[in-house]
Order: C-alpha cells, then structure tokens, then sequence
C-alpha cells in the first residue's frame, strides 16, 4: 500500500546555478502560498518538478505562468518537470503547454544556458 503524501515542497539550489523546487501531494489555493514564495525567491533558472503531484488547480497554472513570465524578462527559464501521477492534461486543455517548457521525468531538461548535455 502506497502512502499519498498530502503535501510537501523542498527548495534546492543546483551545481549548474539553477533551483530545484520539488513538490509532492496536492496543489491548490491553500498550499499555493509555499510555491510562490519559492518561486518569487528564486533569481536564477527554476526547475519545478511536479512528478509527485497528484493534483493542480488553475491557480497553480497561473502561477506558473506569472513566475515564467518573471523569470524570463530576468533572462532565466522556467521548466516544469511532470511525472506518470502528474495531471498533465490541464496543460494541454488551457494551452499552457505551448507557453511553459514542460519535460517529462523521462527525459533529461534541457540545460539552463539551453546548450543540450551531450
């Protein structure tokens, strides 16, 4: 039996000069305050990997996309990084996959300065 995990969010600056914000369980309105205080921290590339997140709400995506659009005019990128219990279909309906850089857990995200890993 899997334990669900109601919510969790860890911050974690990275070798290559990037954040690390990793969250778990349920995002919505009431726990939303805890990302946007990590994202509004953060001053540099973000990662958000959400591969433990079992449920977003639209204040979640607009978030997001407040903090992608910050973060770019900084000249730094926002990426979400989803997983398989990721509820990945609200980015597809409201179109926010064609404005945030969402990569599957599977795949290695891309670099921060854009230049792919060999």
């Amino acid at each position: 039996m899997t334990d669900l995990i109601d919510f969790a969010l860890t911050t974690r600056a990275e070798v290559d000069g990037s954040v690390l914000i990793a969250v778990a369980g349920e995002l919505d309105l009431h726990r939303l305050p805890a990302l946007a205080d990590a994202l509004q921290a953060a001053a540099a590339p973000v990662v958000v990997d959400l591969q433990e997140v079992t449920f977003l709400d639209s204040a979640t995506l607009a978030l997001l996309v407040r903090e992608h659009r910050r973060l770019e005019a900084e000249g730094h990128e926002l990426t979400v990084v989803v997983g398989r219990q990721t509820p990945t279909t609200v980015f597809a309906v409201t179109g926010i996959d064609r404005i945030l850089m969402i990569v599957s857990a599977e795949q290695p995200p891309p670099a921060a300065d854009g230049v792919q890993a060999a």
